[in-house]
């Protein structure tokens, strides 16, 4: 989990967030379920599933990102500060993980296709 760069850029904030804003704050829960979600990809072995939790993560960090814009009025632009660092860090980092699983997954198939014909062809079929 803690090689996973998405991780490592929302931890710290993660932290952060719950120092200033406590473990009830919508933006707080939101990233929570975001990195819970990351773990689940992380561990999921089919490219398939492994590609749903990260985006149901993106999307739970995405609306974390509006938790936090929609508080911003009141406390100075720190929210805005703070939605700033996860659009521009943690987002972009799952979308790689995204990106990655998909390609491993479209490889794995590709792989699987070829291996296939490949061994009929070797049995004579």
């Amino acid at each position: 989990m803690r090689d996973l760069r998405a991780f490592q850029r929302a931890e710290p904030l993660y932290l952060e967030l719950v120092s200033k804003y406590g473990p009830m704050e919508p933006a707080v829960v939101r990233l929570a379920h975001a990195m819970e979600l990351l773990a689940q990809g992380c561990h999921s072995y089919h490219a398939t599933e492994k590609v749903s939790h990260y985006i149901a993560a993106r999307e739970e960090a995405a609306v974390a990102v509006t938790n936090l814009l929609l508080g911003a009025p009141a406390d100075n632009g720190e929210r805005i500060e703070l939605s700033a660092r996860l659009e521009q860090e943690v987002l972009p980092a799952i979308g790689g993980l995204i990106r990655g699983a998909e390609r491993r997954g479209r490889q794995r198939r590709f792989d699987l296709a070829v291996g296939g014909v490949l061994g009929q062809r070797r049995r004579g079929n």
